[in-house]
């Protein structure tokens, strides 16, 4: 789960660095009282890179962290680079050694001085690549990746650093952009066209995965950069862009003259499945709720009184904006809690509640989930299985119930940091144990179909009317989440079930929780010892 700083899009504003004092430079010497302090020193962009890294660990984390503990497993990352090469602390020192021999000791910060970590940090890797040939062959931007997969391998698996290219990516595929719908593999030339989003721009042209790029507005790929390339490939929407490409078995250059629109990676798909209206997302981008608004409106105008029932596909679904997942779920649910989260930041603890207005106006509801369901897709799965507002039906989700926080950094990559916890409207910690649901398809042979065979495996025959209480321990948990394991595939009984159940009023209702939860409303649960 993805949150981001609003700071961000309106400009960043980041808290006033509490820096201690700088261990590596000359103190001060004694002089007439009259002196003025002396002017602070500039640091080098290195430097300021991974001081605001630190700092940002330091500030954002879930768990305490202090910068010497997110620098040291950076340097320590060094020797993946080359095996000669060592960083440790020793008597109050940073000693950087090539091949056994000392190349350089650096005065050790203080703990919490993320400044004076991020000088040290820079400093150590000016030794390293003047002591190191494997180094030195290397590009800042190469030894930036390795430093930062030291430090957010410290943390957790979900933190991580995205450098600016990746960046670039990673904006579009969410956000949307201005382009003609493709994208570009430039590890070998000439470039090649890895993927054409359908009903695109290029899509409409005839471009095919797999065509080599040879041209973009007359200048050979061979002379630009990846980078240089998605700059030219992307531009205003109505502006036109030509392109030559070269197709297998074709011997002559394919020329085409594309327009450029503003694309957004479609997430939401619906279908008519009988009475049932039948809606699948992947995965949750800025425009989901508006792809999903808008899928279900078509259907209902198609359907009309002949809509009886509502499918939401989350399986496989590995998540996205934390955003948009509750207003996904606040489509459906007219009141009570979506999800509450926990961190040490004051700014990571909140509370999300529905609105009022179900846009299904009631209907019976399903959603299917998976070992593959994950972050987003548990928030939307868990509010709407506690608020009694739908049948969960498929195997255990996986259970990746942390929200990441993306901070921008001085050289416009991202640093995406685990900064809270998630609680689903009864209580319990989504992290780790995940979605639970009422009819379990986990080891259910392939052959086997219909509504039978799943209620063999009803969770809530087996724990009670609400498995999923805050009070459960850790033995209580793994007892639960082992009747119904997480299965990443899709069980054709999952969907027969569904339609099954929709079908049928009263097996519907059989079902059902007799009532909303009573612990759908409760408050925010008590503050997470391990996040203060």
């Amino acid at each position: 789960m993805v949150a981001r700083r609003p700071q961000l899009t309106t400009g960043a504003v980041h808290p006033a660095p509490r820096w201690a004092g700088l261990v590596l430079l000359l103190a001060v010497l004694g002089g007439c009282a009259e002196a003025s302090p002396p002017p602070p020193i500039a640091i080098d962009p290195s430097a300021r890179l991974f001081a605001r890294a630190y700092t940002e660990v330091m500030e954002y984390y879930v768990e305490p962290r202090t910068a010497r503990q997110a620098a040291l497993p950076a340097l320590e990352r060094l020797a993946t680079l080359d095996p000669d090469l060592s960083v440790a602390t020793s008597r109050g020192e940073i000693v950087v050694r090539e091949g056994g021999a000392v190349i350089a000791h650096i005065v050790q910060p203080p703990d919490r001085d993320p400044r004076g970590w991020g000088i040290a940090t820079s400093a150590a890797l000016r030794s390293a690549k003047s002591g190191s040939p494997a180094m030195a062959a290397l590009s800042e931007g190469q030894i930036e990746q390795v430093v930062f997969a030291g430090l957010t391998g410290s943390l957790d698996r979900f933190s991580r650093y995205a450098d600016p290219d990746q960046v670039r990516d990673e904006h579009a595929a969410r956000d949307g952009v201005d382009g003609i719908g493709i994208t570009i593999d430039a590890s070998r030339e000439p470039m090649r066209v890895a993927t054409v989003l359908a009903g695109s721009p290029a899509a409409r042209a005839g471009i095919a995965t797999g065509d080599l790029l040879a041209e973009i507005d007359g200048v050979p790929t061979t002379t630009l950069s990846r980078f240089e390339a998605e700059r030219r490939l992307r531009g205003p929407s109505g502006t036109q862009i030509a392109l030559a490409v070269k197709r297998n078995g074709i011997t002559e250059l394919l020329h085409r003259t594309i327009s450029r629109e503003f694309l957004v990676v479609p997430t939401v798909t619906g279908r008519r499945d009988g009475s049932l209206s039948v809606f699948r997302i992947s995965s949750f981008n800025q425009h989901t709720t508006d792809g999903l608004q808008d899928a279900f409106a078509r259907l209902r105008q198609q359907m009309g009184d002949a809509q009886r029932g509502v499918v939401l596909d989350l399986r496989g679904n590995p998540g996205g904006l934390l955003d948009q997942a509750i207003l996904v779920a606040d489509l459906f649910i007219d009141s009570g809690r979506i999800v509450a989260t926990r961190g040490r930041n004051s700014a990571s603890s909140e509370i999300f509640d529905a609105t009022p207005g179900d846009i299904a106006a009631g209907l019976p509801m399903v959603v299917l989930v998976n070992g593959g369901s994950a972050s987003a897709a548990e928030i939307v799965a868990a509010a709407l299985q506690d608020s009694g507002r739908a049948l969960v039906i498929g195997s255990s989700s996986f259970g990746k119930g942390t929200v990441q926080t993306q901070l921008r950094l001085p050289n416009d990559g991202e640093l995406t940091l685990t900064s809270a916890r998630l609680y689903a409207p009864s209580g319990y910690l989504l992290h780790e144990h995940g979605v639970v649901p009422d009819l379990c398809t986990a080891g259910l042979p392939d052959h086997l179909s219909g509504v039978e065979p799943l209620l063999q495996h009803r969770i809530s025959v087996m724990f009670g009317r609400s498995p999923r209480r805050p009070e459960l321990d850790e033995a209580g948990w793994t007892r639960l989440r082992g009747s119904c394991r997480g299965d990443a595939a899709e069980h054709p009984a999952e969907m027969q079930a569904a339609e099954r159940i929709l079908a049928d009023p009263s097996l519907y209702a059989a079902l059902s929780p007799n009532e909303r939860s009573t612990l759908a409303a409760r408050s925010l649960p008590p503050k997470d010892s391990a996040a203060r």
